[in-house]
């Protein structure tokens, strides 16, 4: 499985009653996320694959599973649209 990680560079976040606040400095944006979606990007600050991330969200929320894995992919994906996660490395 690949290992989902936040862009190291020029990203800079911090976590704020429950919540992230975060600046991505080269495109001069602003990003907020609440609280359930800043427990996925913390553990994106140390790299997770999706399962860890869907397993996080079964475990906080007690939702199904088929709704935690939709809800991780939207945000997954939502993060790398914007250039937030790091290119993974060709295998």
């Amino acid at each position: 499985m690949t290992v989902i990680r936040l862009r190291g560079d020029s990203l800079f976040w911090r976590e704020f009653e429950g919540e992230i606040v975060a600046l991505d400095a080269p495109a001069s944006r602003y990003f907020a996320a609440n609280p359930s979606a800043a427990a996925l990007w913390k553990r994106l600050g140390d790299g997770a694959t999706e399962a860890d991330l869907v397993d996080a969200i079964c475990e906080r929320y007690a939702v199904s599973r088929d709704i935690a894995e939709a809800d991780v992919r939207a945000f997954v994906e939502q993060l790398s649209s914007r250039g937030l996660l790091e290119t993974p490395a060709p295998e």
